[in-house]
């Protein structure tokens, strides 16, 4: 065995070869990303398209079929699922397992821009895009000042956004909320109608009055001048002084001579708030490759540095969400663990070797194998998340196996009168194939886990892989650098039986073979009762068996866990306003503000769907105390809120969303589709599914995705009066379109 011969000759080899390994490997560890689990790319694309103002059946028929038939025949394809409701359509993609994501993006792309031409002139460009849990926003931010509120939304939009955009890793920073501002036209009919104008008149006008053109150069034999036409608003005056039309007697008519101009603010569609306190939300999300714990911590002190610049102006922030503080937890939690663990292995190596230097020698050897390890993962891209450093603890008990067995092998073999440096050669050597075994073992278990596919793949690709590395790092060790110790450091009996740790030793080891004459003793009786044993064997095997097979023991892909943070979604019925929402997210608010085991409130009022802000619905995302303050987890304290809110104000529903274990709002984890050639033939049986649903027992909240649509007045057209009096459909629609604007 020439490694084994080299490391106890050559020890300088050892040495050098091991502290290259522990500098690159702390280097390693610097440089890891910390993530609270893997990141995953799922096989997953979405098309979504905004047609403004248009009805479900209208988004059906026009953009998601459409859309449906173009990207049918995408390669890879495994499920087509469509969504279409008021002003959105939404297509998703599900891959079939190995499919090459990124091509088959390309060829969803292609597939959309072909059909482009074929949608309506009214529909805005359709996104396409692959989902990645990096999509999420990873902190969500309240922003409170003493300003006026435009001021406040141009000082949050054109300073404090581009601050945080520029911090390396942030992906994108969306606003919710604030009072954005508008230059309202307001026109009075009748003098548009006395002046013979159109509304549709108007608007062309004032559009085309708001425009810069480049209109050449001037030149000389010294310098060019690039000339220019401006020609856009700069004040609410320039507005109302644009011409309209001059009349037969050759008077000017003027927009203020129809119309109010006013510098007001935009129609609020989502409301904002922190604790009671109207705030702009500031949400950040990352890239897929960024490290989520220093993001925070840029973002953190990017607020501080702007909370000291505008400090005149009263501006605060509130962190409603930071996924990286439960990230922090965790990972710090488990690195706890692990010293811990470290320690406990070298007290029981301690007992049981009865040596102080053969404990350091196995505590020596799992630091060794460990921090080594960060270099592949490095190099893999991996990152320090649950699954990782889970694998990191549980290896510690793996990776002192080989180094136990080669202590004990060479402890034998100076027990037979060896000298340190012989016994340490014939010690591994005897047994060197042995360790060979049990690691390869463990290697060939765990590395085929790290190349399968699919989700549960993603998870446990890190899990698995680290664990291999491990151990075939502590191999090395054990042929290298544990001989290479104990030819140098090993010695015979280190205590005196008289001695206070040599008398704790000797009962110890008397209490081993105590427990060992008892295990004995029942090894004895089993096999002089063979049939008693088989049958007790039997029962305890089955009945473990049926605490899952009768549901005694349920199964999940991962633990939901508790961050502290839930998320209390507000519906009331499809023709209320965003001022009725906002009465009722206050009150909700005021209620949950009382408790308490509520640290933070986060509103928001005209809550997404599907990515369109709907007035009728409301978010109130709950940040409850330190776990170790309270006594109650977040599912319960959820659970007692939503029953009390639907008990105290009526007219709503309520839904509760976890926090998930990867920081995520949970949704429903289970879904039915139901399919079918009619809509009211398909919207009968999911009614008969979801009753039947309602009746299991622990189900909460099941719904149907297919609703009613908002109450409308449909205008149905005379075709013939239209056309005797030459009015064009399309024109029809964009004065009924600017009328109502």
């Amino acid at each position: 065995m020439n490694i084994i011969k080299m490391s106890i000759a050559r020890p300088t080899t050892v040495v050098v070869t091991f502290i290259t390994l522990l500098f690159f490997g702390i280097y390693s560890f610097t440089q890891l990303n910390r993530e609270l689990m893997p990141n995953m790319s799922l096989d997953v694309i979405t098309v979504s398209t905004l047609y403004p103002g248009a009805g479900a059946n209208e988004v059906e028929n026009a953009v998601t079929k459409k859309i449906e038939d173009a990207v049918s025949s995408i390669e890879g394809l495994d499920k087509l699922i469509a969504t279409s409701m008021e002003s959105f359509s939404l297509v998703t993609i599900q891959l079939k397992e190995g499919t090459d994501l990124d091509k088959a993006l390309q060829n969803a792309q292609r597939k959309v821009n072909a059909i482009r031409a074929d949608l309506p002139e009214r529909v805005k460009e359709p996104s396409v895009s692959d989902f990645n849990l990096a999509d999420v926003p990873i902190m969500t931010i309240g922003a409170v000042a003493n300003m006026n509120e435009v001021e406040f939304y141009d000082l949050v939009n054109h300073e404090i956004k581009p601050a945080l955009e520029r911090i390396p890793g942030v992906a994108q920073i969306t606003l919710v909320g604030g009072s954005e501002r508008e230059i309202q036209i307001n026109i009075n009919e009748e003098r548009m109608a006395a002046y013979e104008l159109s509304i549709l008149d108007i608007s062309n006008v004032l559009i085309n009055s708001n425009l810069d053109f480049p209109t050449g150069k001037i030149k000389s034999d010294n310098k060019q001048t690039q000339i220019r036409l401006q020609g856009r608003y700069n004040s609410p005056a320039d507005i109302e002084n644009v011409i309209l039309k001059y009349m037969p007697d050759g008077s000017a008519i003027k927009v203020k001579h129809v119309a109010d101009v006013y510098d007001n603010y935009k129609e609020v569609e989502t409301l904002s708030r922190v604790n009671g306190m109207t705030s702009i939300g500031i949400t950040v999300q990352r890239s897929s490759d960024a490290n989520t714990v220093e993001i925070s911590k840029a973002v953190r002190e990017v607020l501080d540095a702007l909370l000291l610049q505008y400090e005149a102006s009263g501006l605060n922030f509130m962190i409603a969400a930071d996924n990286a503080e439960f990230t922090i937890e965790a990972s710090d939690s488990v690195m706890t663990d692990l010293i811990i663990a470290i320690i406990l292995v070298a007290i029981t190596m301690l007992f049981f070797l009865g040596s102080v230097r053969n404990s350091i020698f196995v505590s020596v050897a799992i630091p060794l194998s460990l921090i080594s390890s960060f270099i592949v993962m490095y190099l893999l891209g991996f990152s320090l998340n649950l699954m990782s450093l889970l694998a990191i603890t549980l290896v510690v008990g793996i990776l002192v196996d080989d180094a136990i067995v080669v202590i004990e092998n060479i402890h034998r073999h100076m027990e037979m009168g060896k000298s340190r440096v012989q016994a340490a050669y014939d010690g591994l050597r005897e047994i060197s194939g042995t360790i060979v075994s049990i690691t390869l073992v463990l290697v060939v278990v765990f590395i085929p886990i790290s190349l399968t596919q699919g989700m549960v793949a993603n998870i446990f690709r890190q899990f698995a892989a680290t664990i291999a590395i491990a151990v075939s790092f502590s191999l090395l060790v054990s042929f290298t650098v544990v001989p290479l110790l104990y030819s140098r450091f090993g010695k015979m009996n280190e205590f005196s039986s008289q001695s206070y740790i040599g008398r704790r030793i000797q009962a110890f080891e008397n209490l081993i073979d105590r427990i060992a004459k008892w295990f004995g003793m029942i090894l004895k009786w089993s096999l002089s009762h063979k049939l008693i044993t088989l049958v007790i064997t039997l029962t305890v095997l089955l009945g473990s068996l049926s605490l899952m097979l009768f549901g005694f023991i349920g199964s999940d892909l991962a633990p939901q866990g508790d961050q502290g943070q839930f998320v209390l979604k507000i519906e009331l019925s499809r023709e209320a306003t965003i001022a009725q929402t906002n009465q009722i997210a206050y009150k909700a608010e005021n209620i949950l503000r009382n408790s308490p085991l509520v640290e933070t409130v986060f509103t928001t009022v005209g809550a997404e769907e599907n990515g369109q802000p709907q007035a009728r619905l409301a978010d109130l995302r709950v940040k409850m105390i330190a776990h170790n303050q309270r006594n109650t987890s977040a599912t319960d304290f959820s659970r007692e809120v939503k029953h009390f809110l639907q008990e105290n104000i009526p007219g709503i529903r309520v839904q509760i969303a976890m926090t998930d274990i990867m920081g995520n709002i949970d949704e429903a984890p289970i879904q039915y589709h139901i399919s079918g050639y009619h809509l009211d033939s398909v919207r009968t049986a999911a009614n008969l599914i979801l009753n039947n649903i309602k009746s299991v027992k622990g189900i909460v909240d099941p719904r149907l995705s297919a609703e009613e649509g908002s109450p409308e007045i449909s205008i149905i057209p005379d075709r013939e009066k239209m056309a005797a009096l030459g009015v064009p459909f399309e024109m029809l629609g964009m004065a009924l379109n600017n009328a109502f604007s």
